[in-house]
């Protein structure tokens, strides 16, 4: 899973490389745009989160019925995604280019557009099978599937623009073929594993899960928590769109943060499946289990950090970036894939949404969006201003870091939902990254 995430993030890294090779407008609107996206991105994630809360723990025998009925809802939603993604970013291309560039100074945005809105329809279609095939611990086929297509994308986008000197579409065309291969590799992955060996795990016969949200209650929170911190992001760019060296900052950020978060994240979605199972078992088991999983995160942490902070020195050096600009993204990457991991592998597999919600809104709508209007409009654009927005995002992280940790320590010691010792019969649920 590790290696499935930075794979993914690389293909991202690669756009806006790629994009700024033809020039920092175009860097800047392929980052612009690819926040608009992660709006439509948190209505897939939110739904297939609370999906995955309940494919992780309906993985044994006597659960097979009830988690091909899940999966299937899972496709039905993703289907109704895709036509919203096509109506919205495929037909309406032009509408959202008007916000992008209002002034026309890159060539090809909208077939960039419509490009990106095929791969998007794309990665919603394989997301449900991308989750199943988390549940059934079957990462490899998952990185073989975008090895792969990603490879093939890539080289498509990268022959485009470096050799033959095309525009910015064919890097949106790129990231399309990629996503369409991803696509049918997932779907033949997740057949082949049905017809061969459809079950991987085993729990005790007449023990079913319980879950403390609905569904829909579920997928509510998350797309609600999605949904603030996307757009909170999309109107930061807005307001400060005219802004062209932080826009396009912000995008390298994004693409970096995003690679080095999918070290972190790829561990926690492995670890999220042990949690899982570890719920059913007794308070003491659950605690050591998710203990020993977040010890993972700290060096983790560690190695992002050090990483983003050597990659972002070389790659920006030549752009002379704000003094402590550097410094203060590699501390938000550490930060954040500590952050990333927790609420991933524990909260999520609790199905503590209620909670991921709140504190998304209270960090993003109340903390972050003030404080970053407020310097907006009170500096000038500046190498100040810049180092002084990214405090901005430091303090955030911070404090979600100190709420996620209180929140899982008060879950140690009086979280009802979790059962005084293990039942009768139980299956062992223990296991290791692999």
């Amino acid at each position: 899973m590790v290696l499935s995430n930075c794979v993914n993030a690389a293909q991202n890294m690669l756009s806006i490389f790629l994009a700024a090779t033809i020039s920092l407008s175009a860097a800047a609107s392929a980052g612009y745009i690819n926040r608009i996206y992660f709006i439509y991105g948190a209505m897939i994630i939110a739904m297939n989160g609370a999906g995955s809360i309940r494919l992780n723990r309906l993985n044994g025998d006597h659960q097979r019925a009830a988690f091909d009925a899940m999966l299937k809802r899972m496709v039905r939603f993703s289907v109704l995604g895709a036509v919203a993604c096509f109506v919205i970013f495929f037909l309406g291309a032009h509408a959202i280019t008007r916000l992008v560039e209002p002034n026309g100074d890159v060539d090809a945005v909208p077939t960039y557009l419509r490009w990106m809105a095929i791969s998007y329809i794309a990665v919603t279609l394989a997301s449900p099978y991308y989750m199943a095939l988390i549940a059934k611990k079957q990462g490899h086929d998952i990185f073989r599937a975008l090895l792969v297509s990603l490879s093939l994308g890539g080289a498509f986008s990268a022959v485009s623009v470096l050799y033959f000197k095309l525009d910015l579409a064919y890097v949106g065309a790129g990231c399309a073929v990629a996503q369409l291969i991803y696509l049918a590799l997932m779907i033949r992955a997740y057949k082949r594993l049905v017809a061969c060996a459809p079950v991987t795990a085993h729990h005790a016969p007449g023990i079913q899960p319980t879950f403390q949200n609905s569904f829909s209650a579920d997928a509510f929170n998350l797309f609600m928590a999605m949904s603030v911190s996307t757009l909170v992001d999309f109107l930061i760019l807005y307001v400060l769109v005219e802004d062209v060296q932080f826009v396009a900052l912000m995008s390298f950020y994004f693409s970096t943060t995003a690679m080095l978060q999918g070290v972190s994240l790829g561990f926690a979605t492995a670890a999220s499946v042990f949690i899982a199972q570890a719920i059913n078992e007794s308070r003491r088991t659950y605690s050591v289990t998710v203990t020993g999983y977040l010890l993972y995160s700290l060096p983790l942490a560690l190695f992002c950090a050090a990483v983003c902070y050597v990659y972002l020195y070389h790659a920006l050096q030549p752009t002379s970036p704000p003094s402590g600009v550097i410094f203060l993204i590699s501390l938000i990457t550490l930060i954040s894939c500590i952050t990333l991991f927790a609420q991933r592998a524990v909260l999520r597999a609790k199905g503590d949404t209620t909670f991921i919600k709140k504190l998304t809104f209270v960090l993003s709508a109340l903390i972050k969006l003030p404080l970053v209007f407020y310097i907006a409009y009170a500096q000038p654009a500046s190498a100040e201003r810049t180092s002084l927005l990214f405090s901005v995002f430091l303090l955030c992280s911070v404090i979600g870091l100190v709420a996620i940790g209180l929140r899982i320590s008060k879950s140690f010691k009086s979280d009802e939902s979790l059962p005084a010792g293990p039942p009768v019969g139980s299956a062992s649920c223990e296991g290791s990254l692999k």
